[in-house]
């Protein structure tokens, strides 16, 4: 479940970076005062001034204004791009890093299964054992009666009879912990794991042929994810160099402004627009 959250959020990531290659759009509104200041040359003029016929500049002026602002950095070295391949690199390592921890469980499941298996057929010796221990306890015990044996040889019997059942009573008990065991693997509550051990024995395992070429190593799901983790970090350090070159950056806005709200709507007077390019250079 942690390996599926981490898939989740390096998907995330690739649809960040991918987002910054398009334009941002952003609506806003906006309202505020101004107090004109007399102790600056323009200010006064600016509070004379009539704005109509008869109708001085109001004090404090208002500003009212709402609209569409849009920005978009020019993704000219291909700084934007580069990290997009470097989170998509991250993100298929996770899924690798998914297909390792699956085939992982598998295997522990599977080795889990087959000790099992083994359990039960060291459960089914070691029962027939204490039979045979049974019926050697009662013949010593005739023997004892006839005089042909001794209260020794009943007692030793006797040991190693509670020995078995001793061992049997530990087999039990990690058959219980191995069941236990898949079911926590499996993610569901302790129950009785269904099993066929008359096959265990009979068992072949395929045959594995010498020689295998090496290239089969690069199907392993932790080698992938290593090589596409070197790959996104080698992505990230091309992309952390490329920060050191100018960017560029176009902003424009459209909206309405005015100083008062009734005149928002008085065309076309109140529309306000820019369009602006910006080439920033950062030095650390």
């Amino acid at each position: 479940m942690i390996t599926l959250q981490e898939i989740e959020i390096a998907k995330s990531g690739v649809l960040a970076k991918k987002g910054r290659l398009s334009p941002t759009v952003s609506a806003g509104i906006g309202a505020g005062v101004k107090k004109p200041d007399v102790t600056r040359v323009k200010e006064p003029v600016d509070a004379t001034t009539e704005i109509e016929p008869g109708k001085e500049m109001p004090d404090p002026l208002g500003n009212f204004e709402g609209g569409l602002m849009a920005n978009w950095e020019v993704d000219i070295w291909k700084k934007l791009r580069t990290e997009k391949e470097s989170a998509v690199a991250h993100y298929l390592s996770t899924v690798e890093g998914k297909n390792f921890v699956l085939s992982n469980l598998i295997e522990e499941v599977a080795d889990n299964y087959y000790e099992l298996l083994a359990l039960d057929n060291q459960l089914d010796i070691i029962q027939q054992y204490i039979k045979l221990q049974q019926k050697a306890l009662e013949i010593s015990k005739i023997q004892k009666e006839a005089a042909a044996a001794t209260e020794l040889a009943v007692k030793k019997f006797e040991a190693e009879l509670a020995k078995s059942k001793a061992t049997e009573y530990t087999i039990r008990q990690e058959i219980t912990e191995k069941e236990n065991e898949i079911n926590a693997l499996c993610g569901r509550y302790p129950q009785t794991i269904i099993r066929t051990k008359e096959d265990f024995m009979t068992t072949i395992p395929q045959t594995v042929y010498t020689g295998i070429p090496s290239q089969l190593l690069a199907n392993r799901p932790d080698i992938k994810q290593a090589e596409l983790e070197l790959k996104s970090s080698k992505l990230d350090v091309e992309a952390a160099r490329k920060e050191f070159y100018p960017s560029l950056e176009i902003s424009a806005t459209l909206g309405l402004e005015a100083f008062k709200p009734s005149y928002l709507v008085k065309m076309p007077e109140s529309i306000a627009s820019s369009l602006v390019g910006e080439l920033a250079y950062s030095v650390d």
